[in-house]
């Protein structure tokens, strides 16, 4: 079994009575820091060099 995404529920709990603008943004960096672990923890064991392109685009509004 492997890693998976934080789920959406425990940001939600966590952002409780923040302004929604940060809630938006802090869910998309937790979303893109997810990604980038995730691909990392579940990859076939071989290291992996972390770089800007790994990030490209993560934040970019959707």
């Amino acid at each position: 079994m492997g890693v998976g995404p934080i789920q959406y529920s425990s940001i939600r709990l966590f952002t409780t009575g923040w302004p929604p603008d940060e809630i938006t943004l802090f869910t998309r960096c937790i979303r893109a820091m997810d990604r980038v672990y995730i691909e990392h923890a579940n990859s076939d064991g071989k290291p992996k060099e972390f770089s800007r392109e790994m990030f490209r685009g993560a934040f970019s509004a959707r």
